[in-house]
C-alpha cells in the first residue's frame, strides 16, 4: 500500500515538474490559470489532468483540437521510471 501511495505521489510530483516546464517556457505562472491545451487554449478539465492515465487513453493528443502534446510519450516514460529512480536513491 505504501508503494502504490508512494508511486502515485511520485507521478504527481514529476507531472507537476512538466507542467512547470511548460508553462515556464510560455513566460506563465504556474497559479495564472487553470491548465490549458497550449494550441486551442481550451481549459482542461480534471480528468484530462490525471498523470499516465489520461495521456494514455487520449493517445497524447487535446481532447478538443487533438493537436499532440509536446514530448508526451517521453513524459509517459519519465512519469513511470522516475519514480522507481527516486525510491532507490532516497530509500
Amino acid at each position: 500500500m505504501t508503494n502504490i501511495l508512494l508511486y502515485l505521489t511520485n507521478l504527481i510530483i514529476v507531472s507537476l515538474i512538466f507542467c512547470l516546464a511548460d508553462r515556464s517556457s510560455q513566460h506563465l505562472f504556474l497559479w495564472t490559470k487553470r491548465s490549458f491545451c497550449f494550441s486551442c487554449h481550451h481549459i482542461l478539465f480534471w480528468y484530462d489532468l490525471i498523470p499516465v492515465f489520461s495521456a494514455w487513453f487520449l493517445k497524447g493528443r487535446c481532447r478538443y483540437c487533438k493537436q499532440p502534446f509536446a514530448n508526451w510519450p517521453l513524459l509517459a516514460i519519465l512519469e513511470g521510471i522516475l519514480p522507481h529512480f527516486l525510491t532507490a536513491l532516497f530509500h
